[in-house]
């Protein structure tokens, strides 16, 4: 099972919008949440944490830790992952 949360926000996004710019909203949320699948890391940080859905008090969280802390385990990420093999996308290389 894969997570919906934040695909509508990705897919009407700048980002999905350049990387799919003969695409509708539909189709880029579907391939988001494909890939999902396949290097969630990936996908998910094209979304703003707070639209990830992670739960209700999200929103309560200081954005500022948050992004931080996602920086932090991006940047740790790489030691077990392939990160850097070449399938993931310019999102993820602008945290580094």
């Amino acid at each position: 099972m894969v997570s919906e949360d934040g695909a509508s926000v990705y897919s009407a996004s700048a980002a999905a919008r350049e990387e799919f710019p003969d695409h509708d909203v539909t189709v880029r949320g579907a391939v988001s949440i494909g890939r999902r699948l396949m290097d969630p890391l990936s996908e998910l940080v094209k979304i703003d944490p707070k639209s990830i859905g992670v739960g209700q008090y999200q929103h309560s969280v200081d954005q500022g830790k948050l992004k931080a802390r996602l920086n932090t385990v991006l940047h740790a990420a790489p030691e077990t992952s392939d990160l850097f093999s070449g399938a993931s996308g310019v999102q993820i290389y602008k945290h580094f």
